[in-house]
């Protein structure tokens, strides 16, 4: 275990010496004449010293920090699923912009990877029953949580996707009725 230490570090440091990135390596704990005594390390020298069986590295976790990148961690893997979950429903460009601050090329090469096609031009919902299903169910979604009325939370749009999910509908045209439905057209 020690000798993979050893490669791994002195593999990476002296990378990071030739590609000059001296105060990189300071960081790592080295003081610089012990970078150049590695960078004039014959080939030998350098098979010799990674062979050794005790590591001149000591690593520690730091439990918190790594608490708190687990927990990000779960949090970009449920807005990934979020971000998905809509293009899969059919979710506009201006959509996931809207809601997650995509760029239109991210949304174009994670629909390409979804498998997702997407017909252009404007959308409505053309079924009358539909739509007023789609009216109820967004009524009871606002009456469990009013800040849904204003459609700028992830959970609006968890709403909004449960509602398409279940009456079939394109997400992209039930957000635009329920923009009008709400007044917010103009936003």
């Amino acid at each position: 275990m020690m000798q993979v230490m050893n490669q791994a570090i002195l593999s990476h440091v002296i990378t990071q010496i030739n590609m000059g990135k001296i105060r990189y390596c300071e960081n790592l704990g080295f003081t610089h004449d012990e970078l150049m005594t590695i960078k004039n390390l014959t080939t030998d020298e350098l098979h010799h010293l990674s062979q050794m069986t005790c590591t001149f590295l000591n690593i520690n976790v730091d439990h918190e920090l790594l608490r708190k990148m687990l927990e990000r961690i779960k949090i970009q893997s449920a807005e990934q699923r979020l971000f998905d979950r809509a293009l899969v429903l059919g979710a506009s460009i201006e959509l996931m912009r809207y809601f997650f601050g995509a760029q239109p090329y991210e949304v174009s090469e994670r629909r390409r990877l979804l498998g997702k096609q997407i017909s252009a031009g404007r959308r409505t919902i053309s079924d009358p029953e539909k739509s007023s299903e789609a009216w109820y169910r967004w009524q009871e979604a606002c009456k469990l949580d009013q800040n849904n009325r204003s459609l700028n939370s992830l959970i609006a749009l968890d709403n909004l996707m449960a509602i398409a999910e279940e009456l079939n509908l394109d997400l992209a045209m039930l957000w635009k009725q329920v923009k009008k439905w709400e007044n917010l057209e103009g936003e």
